[in-house]
């Protein structure tokens, strides 16, 4: 019998209000057909949800009869759609209509069975949830997510244009393990959340992704737009969430201190871009970075110290870190900082 932990998890409810929001992706390479499960299946609908969601802590309809089961597929405003490769099923996803009367549909389950992972089916597999869940009809088509879901699901989200209006977090007890496909499955199938390749070179330079943590006014860590990520302005934040190498560099702060600053500025806008993109190695060019050093009107080393940040960069990811930048000088900064940086990425779907 698998042990019980007590773990805190983070859930965001996402929606979109109109389909012209939709940021749509293209289907991958491959024999991939989209087909609706129209004949209510008991069999098919637990296969489905055990299969692709054993390895994220889908436990919720474990226990459900087969009558359940049938009751819930039965239902004319609830539709199950499976993605197939030549004649494989690959993938599914589950829609829920039934909050007629306010014209909702969740997009209730949807996930790729182990076997067709990194196949990059999950962008356009949500596509097309979101494009059937408008033709359903609806007013509204929303989602949630969680901490315990594929590591890229919040940043598909995103990507395709939904918003998220609820974000909370709960402590809740779960098995150790969750129970993949079947027992002793979980562990293969988990492999998809193995350390990213450009956190992996960080890791071996001494070097961690922050936790980006929450901006302390009405604003976020970084914006998506096509495949263009705006990340906002950072200092040196440590996780605990206090600011360090405070103050004027070149005067209370000296150079080698300042560029320290810079290396942890700029993991802290990796951890930013990392919680909106789910993986850095989505990451297919840095394109532009504005380093901020807090000094006097005398100071000429602006470079030297924004170096330290680029350095991360281009080691992190290669040629595609090498960036366009601005390093310039500030009178003040936030909170006194010494470092402050912003930057531009591209990335793919």
């Amino acid at each position: 019998m698998l042990r019980a932990v007590r773990v805190d998890v983070t859930t965001w409810s996402l929606e979109m209000t109109a389909p012209s929001e939709l940021r749509p992706s293209e289907k991958p390479a491959g024999d991939f057909e989209l087909r609706r499960a129209s004949v209510p299946s008991p069999e098919l609908g637990r296969f489905l949800y055990t299969a692709a969601g054993g390895s994220w802590y889908w436990i919720d309809r474990l226990g459900w009869t087969y009558e359940q089961w049938l009751a819930r597929l039965s239902h004319p405003r609830v539709e199950t759609w499976v993605v197939y490769e030549k004649g494989t099923p690959a993938a599914y996803f589950e829609l829920d209509g039934r909050n007629e009367a306010e014209g909702d549909v969740e997009i209730a389950y949807l996930g790729v069975l182990p076997a067709f992972m990194n196949r990059r089916i999950g962008g356009w597999l949500l596509t097309e949830a979101i494009r059937r869940a408008w033709a359903m009809p609806a007013r509204r088509v929303w989602v949630h997510t969680c901490t315990l879901d594929a590591q890229h699901a919040l940043a598909n989200y995103r990507a395709r244009g939904m918003r998220v209006f609820k974000e909370h977090t709960e402590s809740v007890v779960l098995p150790d393990a969750p129970p993949g496909p079947w027992p002793g499955a979980a562990t293969a199938a988990r492999k998809e959340i193995a350390m990213s390749n450009v956190e992996d070179r960080l890791a071996k330079l001494g070097h961690k992704i922050a936790d980006p943590g929450t901006p302390l006014a009405n604003y976020v860590g970084a914006v998506q737009t096509g495949n263009l990520v705006f990340v906002a302005g950072h200092g040196p934040r440590r996780a605990d969430g206090e600011y360090i190498h405070r103050g004027k560099v070149g005067q209370d702060v000296d150079v080698e201190t300042a560029r320290k600053a810079a290396e942890l500025v700029i993991l802290n806008c990796l951890g930013s871009l990392k919680q909106v993109i789910g993986d850095l190695d989505r990451v297919t060019r840095i394109v532009k970075l504005l380093g901020m050093v807090n000094c006097g009107p005398d100071f000429e080393e602006h470079s030297k110290v924004i170096n330290a940040a680029s350095d991360i960069l281009v080691a992190a990811f290669g040629d595609a870190g090498r960036h366009a930048r601005s390093a310039v000088g500030m009178s003040s900064l936030p909170f006194g900082i010494s470092v402050e940086i912003e930057m531009i990425v591209e990335v793919r779907d």
